[in-house]
C-alpha cells in the first residue's frame, strides 16, 4: 500500500462518527508507524556512517522505497550529504583561486552556501566559480530547487540589493507572471512552492520567452531549440549559453530578488 492510499484511509477514519473507535485505531496504529519510522531512520544513519551514498541513491530511485521514505519524512536526511559530496568535487578549483565553500544549512530543498576567502581576479572570475558550484550541485542533486550563495568578495564587485517584486499570494503554483523591473521585463513562476525569476529574453536572439512551454524546472525557446534550467539559467543543450536568472526568496510573504545593477561606465 502506498502512503497516498494510507493517507486516504486515515482521512476516512478521521471523519467516522464513532470517536471511541477512531481513537482506539489511532492508538494502535500510531506507535507502529513511529516504530517503523525510527527503524528506517537508524538504517539510513548507519548507511551514511559507512559512506554508502550510492546505496542511498538506489533506495530513493526505487518508487516503493522512495514513497516509504518520503511518507516517513526521511528522504531529506540524505540531501545534505549529497550536497556536501558535490561541493567536494568543486573544492579543488575553488582553493586554487583562494576561496572555499561550505554548506550552511538546508532549507527544504534549497541549499544555503557560504563562500569564503577572496577571488583572485575580477567579478567575472567569481561568477565563473559560482556557476561551477551551481552546475555540480544541480547535476549531482537534481532534487534541489534552489541554491543561495553568500560571502566571498571580488574586487570592484557590484552592490547587490534585495528588491520586493510581488506578494506571494499573487503567484499560484505552476503559473507565471510578467513583471516590469526598471527597463527589464521579468518572468516569475512558482514550482514546488519556490519562486523562480528570470529575464524574459532568450540569450540567443533576444526573443521573449513567455510564449514558450515550461518543463520541470526549465523553459524552452522554440525559435532556437534551447532549454534553460530555471535554477541556474544554464542551457541544457549548450553550456555556453545562460539565461539571466535572479536569486529569489520569500520574506514576510513578499517575493524578493537579488538585483545587481549594471555597472556605470567610467567617464571618458
Amino acid at each position: 500500500m502506498q502512503f497516498e492510499e494510507l493517507g486516504e484511509l486515515i482521512e476516512r477514519l478521521e471523519t467516522t462518527s464513532d470517536n471511541a473507535e477512531r481513537q482506539l485505531i489511532f492508538k494502535i496504529v500510531g506507535p507502529i508507524l513511529d516504530f517503523h519510522r525510527q527503524a528506517f531512520a537508524r538504517v539510513i544513519e548507519m548507511i551514511r556512517e559507512e559512506g554508502a551514498h550510492q546505496l542511498l541513491d538506489r533506495m530513493t530511485g526505487d518508487p516503493l522505497l522512495e514513497s516509504l521514505l518520503r511518507g516517513y519524512e526521511l528522504i531529506e536526511l540524505q540531501l545534505d550529504v549529497r550536497v556536501q559530496n558535490a561541493l567536494e568535487s568543486a573544492r579543488p578549483l575553488l582553493l586554487k583561486h583562494g576561496g572555499d565553500v561550505h554548506l550552511l544549512r538546508m532549507r527544504g530543498r534549497v541549499a544555503e552556501l557560504e563562500m569564503t576567502g577572496s577571488c583572485h581576479g575580477c567579478a567575472a572570475s567569481l561568477t565563473t566559480l559560482k556557476n561551477l558550484i551551481e552546475k555540480n550541485l544541480y547535476d549531482q542533486v537534481p532534487e534541489l530547487r534552489g541554491i543561495e550563495v553568500a560571502g566571498m568578495t571580488a574586487p570592484q564587485a557590484a552592490a547587490e540589493t534585495w528588491l520586493p517584486l510581488l506578494h506571494k499570494y499573487e503567484l499560484h503554483e505552476g503559473e507565471w507572471l510578467k513583471v516590469q523591473l526598471f527597463d527589464v521585463e521579468l518572468m516569475v513562476c512558482s514550482m514546488d512552492a519556490h519562486p523562480f525569476v528570470f529575464e524574459n529574453r532568450c540569450p540567443v536572439g533576444g526573443e521573449p520567452l513567455d510564449a514558450n512551454a515550461f518543463g520541470e524546472l526549465s523553459i524552452g525557446c522554440v525559435s532556437h531549440g534551447q532549454r534553460f534550467d530555471l535554477r541556474s539559467g544554464a542551457s541544457v543543450d549548450d553550456p555556453r549559453l545562460r539565461l539571466r536568472v535572479y536569486p529569489s526568496t520569500v520574506d514576510d510573504a513578499v517575493i524578493r530578488i537579488a538585483y545587481e545593477p549594471d555597472p556605470v561606465p567610467a567617464a571618458g
